[in-house]
């Protein structure tokens, strides 16, 4: 019998990213696997923030360190009213996220608007396999690995969304995403990320929303980044 490494519940995500790997198949070596395994060495060295960081000196993470969470999966117990209670508005445009994954039925369900021309949203589980892979990396890699929540979500995201607005295209409506923790006993981790990216003179107004079942202990690695072209305007 082969012998399994022991991974102790302080090194969960170490054991995260092991099963990430295994689970490339024949994409292992691909850039963003590079891409990913550059941002793990990246927290590895650094581990989570502790109180004797400046900016963390008032938040102590050592309860999330010593536990052991599991990676979040796509729930099912998530209803049209859990989202439309969140969104502002009369006219809605919704992009749902449940543990972290896209929900293409939520999101179509919760929002009343389609979505205008010169408006893209594309789930980065999609765009990452797609020939647009390359410029979404470039735009992940502009994020400062030296910041360890962000090495953190790089090395282990893997869904969220691309949001682009087309040059001198100015949208109306907010979009509105939507992140939601589903009801799980085990404690959970999920990872989501998002990119907005505004060309040229174009308009856009972005609304997060957080939410997660009361009473249970989850996690959510969120990472946004906003990219504003010279005369745009990003609302977030």
């Amino acid at each position: 019998m082969e012998k399994t490494e022991n991974i102790s519940p302080s090194k969960w995500w170490a054991k995260h990213f092991k099963q990430f790997e295994e689970s490339l198949n024949g994409s292992s070596g691909s850039a963003i696997h590079q891409y990913k395994l550059k941002a793990f060495e990246a927290f590895s060295e650094t581990g989570f923030p502790t109180t004797k960081d400046e900016a963390w000196k008032y938040t102590n993470l050592q309860n999330i360190v010593k536990n052991d969470y599991q990676p979040a999966k796509l729930g099912t117990d998530v209803s049209e009213s859990d989202v439309t209670s969140l969104l502002v508005g009369e006219e809605r445009l919704a992009v749902v996220f449940v543990n972290g994954f896209y929900s293409a039925s939520l999101s179509e369900q919760c929002s009343n608007l389609s979505v205008p021309s010169g408006l893209s949203l594309r789930p980065l589980a999609e765009v990452l396999k797609s020939k647009d892979s390359d410029q979404l990396l470039a735009k992940l890699g502009v994020s400062d690995a030296k910041e360890p929540l962000v090495a953190f979500n790089s090395a282990l995201f893997s869904d969220g969304l691309y949001l682009k607005v087309s040059k001198g295209v100015k949208i109306d409506i907010p979009v509105q995403l939507v992140f939601l923790t589903a009801k799980k006993s085990d404690k959970q981790v999920s990872h989501p990320r998002f990119i907005v990216e505004a060309e040229e003179g174009s308009e856009v107004q972005v609304i997060e929303h957080h939410v997660g079942p009361e009473g249970e202990d989850y996690i959510t690695s969120s990472v946004g980044q906003l990219f504003a072209a010279e005369n745009s305007k990003i609302s977030h």
